[in-house]
């Protein structure tokens, strides 16, 4: 996957989403864990200052006691880190064993209220303490003045921080898990999401392969118009297509009724005893016949267009033009040595195959001197087949220039020169080689090789050599 897939782009804002959401979560919930410890401290230690306060008398003497003091153990444990004082007019009659020698500096200016006030001090270790605390009027003996106490009780604020810190630890690793859960979630969710993009992608793909002529499949709706679109492009496609070679076709035709009065006006003249100007018109004449049947042959190609290109049996159609050539007129007779699979299927044209395979059969039955060995196989990548003869063959210096149309390496016999250009014109639309090269007969081997897109090609057995004759079937005509 690249950085422009779709799935990556999904996935990535996904990510981006997840990681932001649960970081504002995991926030906010730390916040109000916060908030929660802060709320039932401050209950716990009102509940210690009202304690306090309940249990205050006065002794014998005048002296201030509590008969109820906390019963948290850390009040009795030096520096245990929970606190409580008692202030008469300003100073500390009663205190807990925690503050040893030490008091609680509470605030001077502290507002003259009967509810609990939160405050923050400093502890007798230099430490913060969250604190709680109330001023009561204490009602003195008969003949005695009321008594303003000051009672505070106070935690150390690291016992705060310490269940945050540890709530906070519990919570990250709780939120990796579930980003984690998330994101497998979300890459659930796209894959579900995109399955019909990748439906999608093989039914076009069916179409270029030419397994298919239009785009099938039960698609959503939001996908619909697409596949709706495409099938009326393919439609559009096919029916240009079909014009442009009607037209390349009605065009070539057309030019074969001019040709054909040039040719008895060459003739005139050559009997009126102009023969050069009439060579030279029959030169012209047979140039434009070359281009008119070569155009011909491309019009009738369906190559550049894989799309609905059938299926066809390249072993059954290459038995039928061996068949046919057989019957030919020929001095010698000719040995066919024919190595066919039982069935070799290809996406093709039947009738562009057959322009193929047909011309290059005629080559090789028309240059042969006896023996012509025709073989095919199935490739890692298509379709390959070779014909071969034992004819007189060509340079390999001049393989390049036979291809050319109007060329030809002996032009003692009889022929357009188009056979092979014509033949590489077919292959070179479907996206294939043909390879000229010597023979083992000793004359020339014609290899063409088609890409088959539309399976998935499996290699067979390799061609048979020519002298294998054990594994070919020899036809004598």
């Amino acid at each position: 996957m690249n950085c422009n897939s779709l799935r990556i782009r999904l996935l990535t804002t996904w990510a981006l989403f997840i990681v932001l959401s649960l970081n504002l979560a995991g926030v906010a919930l730390v916040l109000l864990f916060e908030r929660a410890v802060t709320n039932r401290t401050e209950i716990e230690l009102t509940a210690d200052l009202r304690q306090l306060a309940r249990g205050m008398v006065v002794d014998q003497d005048g002296a201030l006691q509590s008969k109820r003091p906390p019963t948290d153990p850390q009040f009795d444990i030096i520096f245990g880190g929970r606190y409580w004082q008692v202030l008469d007019n300003g100073s500390a009659v009663l205190k807990s064993a925690s503050l040893d020698t030490q008091l609680l500096p509470l605030p001077k200016a502290f507002k003259a209220a009967d509810e609990p006030q939160r405050v923050s001090i400093q502890g007798p270790q230099g430490q913060s303490l969250f604190g709680i605390a109330r001023r009561f009027t204490f009602a003195a003996a008969e003949g005695q003045a009321a008594r303003q106490l000051l009672i505070a009780t106070a935690v150390d604020d690291a016992e705060i921080k310490e269940d945050v810190a540890k709530f906070s630890n519990d919570m990250f690793w709780s939120m990796v898990v579930l980003a984690a859960l998330l994101l497998l979630g979300a890459f659930a969710h796209i894959t579900v999401g995109l399955k019909p993009l990748q439906h999608l992608h093989a039914s076009v793909s069916d179409v270029r392969d030419g397994r298919a002529r239009r785009v099938e499949g039960n698609f959503p709706d939001e996908v619909m118009p697409l596949v709706t679109e495409t099938n009326e492009l393919l439609a559009a496609k096919e029916i240009d297509l079909a014009n442009a070679r009607k037209r390349a076709g009605d065009l070539a035709h057309g030019l074969k009724t001019p040709l054909a009065i040039m040719s008895v006006k060459s003739r005139q003249i050559r009997k009126s005893g102009e023969v050069s100007a009439a060579d030279d018109i029959d030169r012209q004449i047979d140039t434009m016949n070359r281009h008119v049947e070569r155009e011909l042959a491309r019009a009738r190609a369906r190559g550049t267009s894989r799309a609905g290109l059938p299926r066809v049996d390249a072993s059954a159609l290459l038995r039928e033009l061996v068949s046919a050539i057989q019957a030919l007129p020929r001095n010698t007779p000719i040995e066919w040595s024919v190595h066919l699979p039982e069935r070799l299927e290809v996406s093709a044209d039947s009738d562009d195959f057959l322009n193929m395979s047909g011309n290059l059969l005629e080559n090789a039955h028309k240059w042969a001197q006896s023996k012509i060995s025709v073989m095919a196989e199935k490739t890692a990548s298509g379709v390959a087949i070779e014909i071969s003869d034992d004819g007189p063959g060509i340079p390999l210096e001049q393989t390049g220039r036979v291809l050319m149309r109007g060329v030809r390496a002996d032009t003692s016999v009889s022929g357009s020169g188009l056979g092979l250009a014509i033949v590489s014109d077919f292959i070179e639309s479907y996206k294939g080689e043909l390879l000229l090269s010597p023979s083992p007969l000793g004359g020339l081997a014609a290899r063409v090789t088609l890409p088959d897109f539309a399976s998935e090609a499996q290699p067979q057995r390799s061609l048979a050599p020519a002298s294998d004759a054990a594994s070919l079937i020899p036809v004598l005509n």
